[in-house]
């Protein structure tokens, strides 16, 4: 009989997988890392592919100046992409 704890985990991980089977590639994770914020300028192109592009989320006015944080999603960066 398999414990109650593995077997919460077990169907909380199916579930997981099923309801995120139907989202784009990238779509949930970037709502599982900016919550509720939108980007102030979104889908700014940084090069001639159709994927490079990247969103710019700015601090509120008062609370500027702020610092920099750049986030790079590591996809297929070793296969040269």
């Amino acid at each position: 009989m398999p414990r109650p704890k593995l077997f919460i985990i077990a169907t909380n991980a199916l579930l997981a997988t099923l309801l995120l089977a139907g989202c784009d590639k990238l779509g949930a994770f970037n709502s599982l890392q900016a919550g509720n914020l939108t980007p102030d300028r979104a889908d700014l192109p940084y090069g001639p592919d159709a994927r490079q592009k990247i969103d710019i989320y700015l601090p509120p006015a008062h609370q500027r100046p702020a610092p920099l944080i750049v986030w790079f999603y590591g996809g297929s960066w070793d296969l040269g992409r």
